[in-house]
């Protein structure tokens, strides 16, 4: 899949973030702290930057495109008055 016309020498990328869910929390691997959207996506960038740099004949360039789906009087609020509004 993904494959047909792809040139023998790919060097960009594109990662999309989507989220839904404004009270959505990933486990963090290391520390298994709970993270949000936006630490999610900041990790992702800093994890992009760092290939970039240790893959320098690989990555030309990678992008980090976050879109957040959630509705915008939703965010930020503590997990438990969010679903009390829901």
């Amino acid at each position: 899949m993904g494959q047909y016309l792809r040139p023998a020498r790919v060097c960009y990328g594109i990662y999309v973030l989507g989220n839904t869910d404004p009270q959505r929390q990933w486990k963090e691997p290391d520390s298994g702290d709970l993270i949000g959207f936006d630490e999610l996506v900041r990790r992702v960038v800093a994890r992009a930057a760092v290939l970039q740099t240790k893959l320098p004949e690989e990555v030309d360039a990678l992008a980090v495109i976050a879109i957040d789906f959630s509705d915008p009087g939703q965010r930020g609020r503590p997990v438990t008055e969010a679903a009390a509004a829901s």
